[in-house]
């Protein structure tokens, strides 16, 4: 923490101005703090994995905690700790998010949390309780490319008919630009049209193009040797880049890139 506490006003007008893309030192001359202050602040803002619009939406007793300046009631903590295992198995069911288990948490607790603070504190506890070391990517070296696990519906406006639609998703390693597209399957034909429209969306062609093991561009998942399909491995070659597939039982090569 910085040497002097600041008011929660000066805290606020210094998230303002951050989100404004103001400078350290155009803050430090307006608020009049130093700059050395306005640092730290930043620095521990930063830290905490929002974005300054979202810190710009929370309450005191929010950006309190993620400062450190929390008044904290132990047992109503160790409560929300508790909660939070039964809140990570629930989160693989398909359907379920944050915003829905902090209402199940909410009606359970007599002072419960706030969303911002739950969300705050559940993501401090799965760094704490499962902690990897993040990848580090270089720029234009891999794409991650697959396939979101629920449909989409999608209506002809000719018949009325509703008709479902995979989603495809494209992601940059290096920036976490994203690129999405609905298309009626996960054959080759759809795929292979998702991948040109994301190369052109995204002005260019990486080293690397990282898939899920899906069957339309693997054909034998393997550990070490992955089998190609030749249709991909022909479309590798125009444009000068390699299919790399995950590896098939290992989540996390897959998870840290695509972040939801």
């Amino acid at each position: 923490m910085p040497n002097r506490k600041k008011d929660m006003l000066t805290i606020r007008q210094l998230i303002r101005l951050k989100s404004e893309g103001c400078s350290h030192k155009s803050i430090k001359t307006q608020l009049g703090i130093s700059r050395t202050t306005v640092i730290e602040y930043v620095r521990l803002l930063e830290a905490s994995g929002f974005s300054w619009q979202q810190l710009h939406q929370m309450d005191d007793a929010s950006l309190g905690v993620i400062l450190g300046e929390g008044n904290m009631d132990k047992e109503r903590y160790r409560r929300l700790l508790n909660f939070f295992p039964y809140m990570e198995k629930e989160l693989k069911r398909r359907g379920v998010t944050r915003q829905l288990l902090w209402k199940e948490y909410k009606a359970q607790e007599t002072a419960p949390y706030g969303y911002s603070q739950f969300c705050y504190h559940y993501q401090q506890w799965c760094r704490s309780v499962h902690a990897t070391a993040p990848m580090q990517h270089k720029s234009g070296d891999k794409l991650f490319i697959d396939f979101s696990g629920g449909k989409l519906s999608v209506i002809d406006p000719d018949t009325g008919e509703v008709i479902q639609v995979e989603v495809f998703v494209a992601v940059l390693g290096a920036s976490g630009m994203t690129y999405a597209q609905a298309v009626h399957s996960q054959k080759q034909q759809d795929v292979i049209g998702c991948v040109e429209h994301c190369l052109s969306f995204f002005g260019g062609v990486p080293s690397a193009i990282v898939p899920d093991n899906m069957k339309a561009i693997v054909s034998n998942a393997s550990r070490y040797e992955p089998q190609i399909t030749q249709l991909f491995r022909q479309m590798a070659l125009h444009y000068q880049t390699v299919f790399l597939p995950a590896r098939p039982g290992k989540l996390k090569d897959y998870v840290h890139n695509l972040v939801m």
